[in-house]
Formats: structure tokens, sequence, C-alpha cells
């Protein structure tokens, strides 16, 4: 069977099995992953709260962090998950790709304690923007928030759109989900 034979198949299978269009579709399957990745991040907060006396003075400004983090993570993934062909890729590239992300923003030791090099890199990396927000909120700087939450969505926005333009087949609908 040709490629463009298989794409029919599955459009025509989408449209017997759902009434549902593709964008709806996305949106039924994105919504319960954000709510998981947020609801793992506030309880990363409570448990500092709770058990180690983390002091939230700006919670509005920690949650909307929080929000752009969960989309940028959100739309990440599904970046990542259009573009490797298996789950051992997506897992090694996850595992891989999160530690060196979280690593060169800052997450696990200090930049300040880093070589220089990697604090000159570390802008490139989404975690250093949330490293940096969260930091900016729990000290209510709300003009540093702003602009973290732009790049965190602005990041968000770019895998997003590459993650879609990737599902796209040659006549410009949503082939795969």
């Amino acid at each position: 069977m040709r490629s463009g034979e298989s794409v029919r198949r599955i459009g025509v299978l989408m449209r017997r099995g759902t009434a549902l269009r593709p964008a709806e579709i996305l949106v039924g399957k994105a919504v319960p992953v954000f709510a998981a990745l947020l609801a793992q991040q506030l309880l990363v907060i409570a448990f500092g709260v709770y058990v180690l006396g983390l002091r939230v003075p700006h919670p509005a400004l920690l949650l909307g962090v929080l929000l752009c983090w969960s989309c940028t993570l959100l739309a990440l993934g599904a970046l990542l998950g259009v573009l490797v062909r298996g789950l051992g890729e997506l897992s090694a590239a996850y595992d891989i790709g999160g530690m060196l992300l979280s690593s060169l923003g800052g997450a696990f030791v200090p930049l300040g304690e880093l070589p220089h090099w990697v604090a000159a890199v570390a802008p490139v990396s989404p975690g250093y923007w949330a490293v940096h927000g969260l930091r900016a909120a729990l000290a209510g700087d709300a003009g540093t928030v702003a602009e973290v939450c732009g790049v965190l969505l602005a990041v968000a926005l770019a895998c997003g759109a590459l993650a879609v333009g990737r599902l796209k087949g040659r006549s410009g609908r949503l082939v795969a989900l």
C-alpha cells in the first residue's frame, strides 16, 4: 500500500470512528496530561511548604510560572512524540533530554558552580527559564515572572507548531494522532 493510500485510510477510519475533529481529539488528549503535569508540580511545592518550610509569599506568581512551564512541557512532549519512531527512542530521548536540559538550566546544580560556558548557553534551555521563573515568583518579582512566562509560552507555541506540522500530511490535514 502506498503512503498516500494509508493516509486516506486513516482519515476515513477517524471519520467513521468518531464525530470529533482532529483538533478536538488533540485537546482531549492534552488536557489530562496538562492536569497531571500541573498536579505533579503542585505536589512538589506542597512538599516543600509542609515538610521543608518553603515560604510562598506570592502564590499567584508561582501558579503563573507553573502553568506556563506545564504548557512548555506538554508541547515539548508532543514534539518529541511525533519525532521518534518507537517507545524505546521516546524513553531514551525523554531521559537524556530531560537530564541535559535540567542540568543545563541549573535545576540540579547552581549555574555559578558550573563552568562559565554552561552559564553562557543556559538560556537556550527551557529548564533555565523555569528555574529562573520559580525563583522570581518566590521573590515576588512580577516583571521577571512575566518575562519568563513569555519565553516559556513562546517555546511552547514553537514546539506545538512543529508537532502539528509534523502531523500534517501533504493535503495539510492532520493525518495521525
